[in-house]
């Protein structure tokens, strides 16, 4: 590949940062650090870029390994330079977000690991807990390995050592990472890796079922995040008709965000998804309101002349799909913040999902095997946190879900 000086570099790569659609307080951090790359550079008596060299300025600068991964919070910015910079170098389009997970093993243990995570893929594991699962496994062979233990040696002792290094995080994430570390093991004695059953041997994190309640809205509150919202604008149209229907639907963020133009039978006004959580297929009936709200979308204000099926595109200069369900609950508080609406913590995209279901669950015309069709829950029991919801604040939802919205002058 062609030599290239790293001044020139970092100018191409700082536009790239501005089309990636960054704000200026984010622009000039990436100023700061490349300014204090350039110098780096010149220490080491080098003009044109190099990758090895960029890396071995985090590590002695800021003391940040960008190949073993676990990037703190406060290091992804420079971590995301760094990775611009060899993507422009390397003519890849840049991107927002770099996920930093990877973890250095010895080759024994990463084909144990690559085995592990194909097995998984053949039982047909999501993508999202395939990932958990690697990073986690890969934390944990990780530790075996700078303990100087071999995985068939492996005993409860090292494994209640590892665990008890979590102690900080809450109790439903260690439940998983228990869940996911019995599965491993259960794994490693059934292909003669380990000669002892330890799975049994992990202790058992109790926590009532649905115990936590989830967040609903009222109707005014709804009505004015809805009629918040500047409808006259392509990302006020878009932003409209995702939370319309989040609304009406009651569909996961993970299944918005998934949600292709052909899943939408605009003819016989139904939704048709695989629902990526439960891999169960739904169809979900789609009402006047969000059937309007998402072909003013698709027909004056979605993209065109673009390569994606998406239906919800980014609206930057560089178009690409939504792909975070964080980037939803972003769009909703942003609407929360503009009203200035009270107790705005936990109402992320989610909590609209929460909120239809609730109201569901107390509107005497609609039946239990209808709400179990539309959430997805094929087992009733699942719907048990809809139901504990304080009927207070749902005696609020008088209206029914139709009335969602007022209507705006556009």
């Amino acid at each position: 590949m062609k030599e290239e000086s790293i001044i020139t570099l970092i100018e191409k790569s700082l536009k790239e940062v501005k089309k990636i659609g960054c704000n200026d307080c984010t622009y000039k951090m990436y100023e700061q650090y490349y300014n204090g790359l350039i110098e780096f550079y010149k220490t080491k008596n080098a003009i044109y870029y190099s990758y090895e060299i960029s890396v071995l300025f985090l590590k002695e600068k800021w003391d940040i390994d960008i190949i073993q991964g676990h990037i703190k919070h406060n290091q992804t910015i420079k971590c995301r330079a760094t990775k611009i910079l060899d993507d422009v170098f390397k003519q890849r389009e840049p991107k927002k977000r770099y996920y930093y997970t990877t973890i250095s093993l010895s080759n024994n243990n990463q084909l144990l690991l690559d085995k592990y995570i194909e097995y998984n893929q053949k039982i047909g594991l999501s993508n999202e807990n395939i990932k958990n699962t690697r990073y986690f496994i890969s934390r944990f062979l990780k530790h075996l390995e700078n303990s100087e233990m071999m995985i068939q040696k492996l005993d409860i002792l090292k494994i209640n050592e590892y665990l008890s290094s979590f102690k900080s995080i809450n109790q439903i994430t260690l439940k998983n990472y228990i869940f996911i570390l019995k599965k491993f093991l259960c794994y490693l004695f059934e292909n003669n890796i380990i000669d002892k059953k330890l799975e049994n041997q992990l202790p058992n994190i109790k926590k009532a079922k649905n115990s936590k309640l989830p967040s609903v809205w009222n109707f005014n509150e709804l009505n004015q995040v809805i009629n918040s919202i500047n409808r006259t604008t392509n990302k006020g149209k878009r932003d409209y008709a995702i939370i319309i229907l989040a609304i009406t639907t009651a569909l996961r963020g993970c299944d918005i965000i998934n949600l292709k133009l052909n899943n939408i039978d605009f003819k016989n006004n139904i939704i048709t998804i695989i629902q990526k959580k439960t891999k169960q297929e739904v169809t979900i009936p789609l009402m006047d309101k969000t059937k309007k709200a998402l072909l003013d979308y698709i027909n004056n204000a979605r993209p065109i002349n673009t390569k994606y099926q998406h239906l919800f595109l980014s609206c930057q200069s560089i178009v690409r799909p939504i792909t975070s369900t964080s980037t939803l609950s972003t769009i909703l508080k942003k609407y929360s913040n503009k009203i200035q609406l009270k107790n705005n913590q936990k109402r992320g995209i989610h909590s609209l999902r929460h909120t239809t279901l609730n109201y569901l669950f107390n509107d005497n015309e609609t039946s239990l095997t209808t709400i179990t069709e539309i959430s997805g829950h094929y087992n009733v029991d699942s719907l048990n946190a809809y139901i504990k919801t304080d009927i207070k604040r749902l005696s609020e939802f008088t209206l029914s879900i139709k009335d969602f919205g007022g209507e705006q002058n556009e």
